[in-house]
């Protein structure tokens, strides 16, 4: 659209949604888009309850790429967007990556495909 971004190259922000029922599971990491990517990609998922909230990129061996986010949630859908760079700020090769969400002892993965 040619408008700069608005967040920053990784980040966590609210969404303004439905919360998922009481009994969904916690957390939960719903979808990316767009997947496959070629710039970046956008993930929704969110919490039953507010807790603390992990959530990483990880390269198919396992290795973590990107740390995205490591704090306090508020209960509820989220955002977290992925620039598709590594710690360092490099650009990530074009392959399948992991995002994973944990919340104390429980975790949701999503497969993620990035293209150059």
């Amino acid at each position: 659209s040619g408008q700069p971004e608005t967040t920053p190259p990784c980040a966590v922000v609210a969404v303004e949604e439905e919360a998922p029922p009481a009994d969904a599971l916690s957390p939960w990491l719903a979808a990316a888009f767009p997947n496959p990517a070629s710039r970046g990609v956008r993930m929704l998922f969110g919490l039953a309850r507010a807790g603390h909230v992990t959530i990483g990129i990880y390269d198919v061996s396992g290795r973590l790429v990107r740390r995205l986010g490591d704090g306090s949630v508020s209960a509820g859908p989220q955002m977290a967007r992925w620039d598709g760079r590594d710690e360092s700020g490099n650009r990530v090769a074009s392959s399948t990556y992991y995002a994973k969400i944990e919340v104390g002892q429980e975790h949701q993965t999503l497969k993620l495909v990035l293209l150059k």
